[in-house]
């Protein structure tokens, strides 16, 4: 019974469905008119005698019989607690498989990998009497029942990569989905090596270091006319020289090492050609208060604060410079979603490596903290790996201007993006 007060009666390939006083069924998902409704008594639910026998001898042959003469019934129980097992075809063209099970009753069911092409489902109150196991295909998982454990022995053609079980439902109905190792030269891996092919694959070994601005576009201009892009790209050559130093093994990559102009579009599409796991974009502020000063790092999500839509907008402004101009649509909710898709599944990192940039920043220098946010910044859009803007300071204040303009603070800004990446690559490599 359901929240709804609903009665569902499972069956291998279909399922009924009565409420009490309601003059329709659902019946495997046709609604069926009744001759009379459904009563409810106590524990015990009537429904009418002509459509309920129907449907049972329909889907379940035998299951029940109905004697006119003596008028009465006769319930043959089930001979096994498993009423349907099989299993989707597995093709070489396709790298995920599901397993379908049914059975009498629900119970905890647990999964445990035996090894790189066998799971072991445990059913501790399954009883599988004479049930007839699907035959063996070369194709398909194949089944075995191990009485000893009470469990399920699943044989899989193919190295496992990852599986997961869902149920049961309401029909007492599970389902196992299984995705599988790709084939390498022929020859099928095992989870071993599917598990090292795989931290290969996400290991952190291209950095992308993104200088602000470039070009003709100056960025933000301090009143004793120190240009942002300048500053970015001194201290981002910084950045690549220590990373280079301290992290040998690792590859770096640039959007500029020189004053061009860099669309800001093409700037992740640079990440992604280079399969970088780590953006970095490098910025100084500006603000209309020039009393505003201090350090801040963002990540791609929607802005929550009027400030922090105020400064993506300030840094999404370069795209004036561009010719293509279209192709970066009002950030309206759909719109954003839409870009932002790629950097959905890095949100945490992302967050955690403005984190450790911006503590860093604040120990190194001693400058205000304005705290970690987040805005629809175009130039970290599309990236497909976690993807932070750096703002190391405002222009439009006198006092740090002077600051930025130095080699010393340029050199403690890159020095604490260094050691938040050296911080974030331990983390998440081990």
């Amino acid at each position: 019974r359901d929240a709804n007060n609903r009665y569902i009666f499972a069956f291998p390939d279909a399922r009924a469905i009565f409420a009490p006083d309601a003059a329709f069924a659902d019946l495997n998902g046709n609604v069926v008119q009744l001759p009379v409704a459904p009563i409810k008594t106590d524990t015990r639910l009537f429904v009418p005698e002509s459509v309920w026998i129907e449907y049972i001898n329909r889907h379940s042959p035998g299951l029940v019989a109905l004697h006119r003469s003596p008028r009465n019934l006769t319930y043959n129980p089930p001979t096994s607690d498993i009423l349907h097992l099989e299993a989707d075809q597995i093709s070489s063209s396709t790298d995920s498989s599901h397993v379908h099970l049914l059975l009498t009753q629900p119970q905890r069911a647990s999964l445990t990998l035996i090894d790189s092409t066998r799971l072991a489902l445990r059913l501790p109150e399954t009883n599988p009497g004479d049930f007839v196991f699907p035959a063996d295909n070369s194709d398909q998982p194949a089944f075995s029942w191990d009485d000893n454990e009470s469990q399920l022995i699943i044989k899989l053609p193919r190295a496992l990569h990852a599986a997961a079980l869902i149920g049961p439902g309401d029909d007492c109905r599970y389902t196992l989905t299984m995705s599988f190792v790709e084939e390498e030269n022929g020859t099928k891996w095992d989870v071993q090596t599917a598990l090292a092919a795989d931290k290969r694959r996400w290991s952190i070994d291209t950095i992308v270091i993104d200088p602000g601005h470039g070009g003709k576009d100056p960025g933000a201009v301090g009143s004793s006319g120190t240009y942002e892009k300048d500053i970015a790209l001194a201290t981002a050559l910084i950045v690549r020289e220590e990373l280079r130093e301290r992290l040998p093994g690792i590859n770096i990559v640039m959007t500029r090492d020189s004053d061009i102009f860099v669309p800001l579009y093409e700037r992740t599409k640079i990440a992604n050609r280079a399969n970088g796991k780590l953006f970095v974009s490098i910025h100084f502020n500006s603000a209309r208060d020039q009393r505003a000063h201090g350090l801040e790092t963002y990540f791609l999500a929607p802005a929550r604060t009027e400030r922090a839509m105020e400064i993506a907008k300030k840094e999404n402004a370069v795209i004036q410079y561009e010719e293509e101009v279209d192709r970066y649509p009002e950030l309206g909710d759909e719109a954003f979603i839409l870009l932002s898709m790629a950097q959905a599944q890095f949100g945490k990192e992302s967050e955690d490596l403005a984190t450790m940039v911006l503590d860093g920043m604040q120990n190194r220098t001693g400058q205000t903290s304005r705290g970690v946010d987040q805005a629809g910044f175009y130039v970290l859009m599309g990236a497909s790996m976690p993807a932070i803007l750096v703002e190391g300071g405002f222009l439009s204040n006198r006092n740090e201007e002077r600051l930025v303009r130095s080699r010393q603070y340029q050199q403690q800004i890159a020095e604490s993006i260094v050691d938040a990446i050296e911080t974030f690559v331990g983390k998440y490599e081990n």
